[in-house]
């Protein structure tokens, strides 16, 4: 004689069966067929397909409606928080014998003086001062005035926001337009015995195709370049087909691989909704020694402090710097 499943099984089986239905489609549609943009923002939450994957196994069980399906939704789980987490599993990193430190600082300044005042204090404190700044969306004359007063050195674009400043005095440094996406800015600086390329980008909002232009850009002259770091907000996350992409094409290491995925933005909305999207990327004789969060300095972004040596390559390596036509 057949036992009827109780209510409470039809319902638990119901729920967990179309949540199981629905995290399959966008993953497949995120990670597997992406079809645009709108798709591609499905991409930067493997942590949420992992609660999710979780309260799906939850649901199953304790309804006793399926195991089976309470089974195959804790492997999602735990395959999702595996993705979630692999900006934590530590990479061979280059290791450079002799060379001299850099620190470089990134923020974005969400378009308000009294954000740049603040981000001005916040880099007094610091226990050793950074010898290069970029900054995004920061517009006023008397804000890059402020930031010029430290940083003499460098360029910036009020229109996009963008700037890049240094103590020292660069070899050279130019303005790299992006049609349809805000340009990029780049400069070379004397390290020693070496000449180290800095390069700073603000990637428009994944929406539309003026996001993909900035990667497609960075892409092609980080490729080109030899001993150099790259700082910005992609609007990107870690998990993005955008930014593993970026990696591969320009062979750039991730300057926070070995540490838990800390977000960036947004640093005053909800906590579940913070990602990570400002990055440091290096390429060439460059080892990072430190990479960390700063703290909350008034913007909708934290900032980003990487201390770098770079290694002596001799006076050969002041030549030209690729991609500075």
């Amino acid at each position: 004689m057949s036992t009827q499943p109780s209510v409470m099984q039809r319902f638990g089986r119901g729920i967990s069966v179309l949540m199981a239905l629905g995290l399959g489609v966008a993953a497949v549609l995120a990670y597997l067929l992406p079809v645009g943009w709108l798709t591609g923002l499905l991409q930067h939450f493997p942590a949420y397909y992992a609660a999710a994957w979780f309260c799906v196994a939850c649901i199953a069980w304790f309804s006793q409606s399926s195991k089976r399906l309470a089974y195959a939704a804790m492997a999602g789980c735990l395959l999702f928080t595996g993705y979630w987490a692999f900006p934590r599993i530590p990479v061979a990193q280059n290791h450079v014998a002799e060379g001299k430190g850099i620190r470089i600082v990134w923020a974005n300044l969400w378009h308000k003086h009294e954000v740049v005042e603040s981000f001005v204090d916040w880099i007094d404190q610091l226990e050793s001062q950074p010898d290069v700044i970029g900054v995004a969306e920061v517009h006023l004359s008397e804000s890059l005035a402020l930031l010029r007063e430290r940083f003499p050195y460098g360029l910036s674009d009020p229109g996009s926001g963008l700037a890049l400043f240094s103590r020292v005095e660069p070899v050279e440094q130019s303005s790299l337009l992006v049609s349809g996406a805000r340009p990029i800015l780049r400069m070379a600086l004397p390290i020693g015995e070496n000449t180290l390329e800095v390069v700073a980008a603000h990637a428009l909002v994944p929406v539309g195709v003026g996001h993909q232009l900035t990667f497609d850009r960075l892409a092609k002259h980080l490729a080109d370049s030899l001993d150099t770091v790259f700082i910005g907000d992609l609007n990107a996350s870690p998990w993005s087909r955008e930014y593993s992409g970026l990696l591969k094409q320009a062979e750039m290491r991730d300057a926070r691989r070995g540490q838990w995925p800390q977000a960036t933005w947004h640093s005053a909305g909800w906590a579940p909704v913070r990602l990570p999207i400002d990055h440091v990327l290096t390429r060439g004789r460059v080892e990072v020694l430190q990479f960390r969060v700063g703290s909350n300095i008034g913007s909708d972004h934290r900032p980003l402090v990487v201390d770098l040596k770079v290694e002596n390559r001799g006076d050969s390596a002041r030549g030209e710097i690729p991609g500075s036509h």
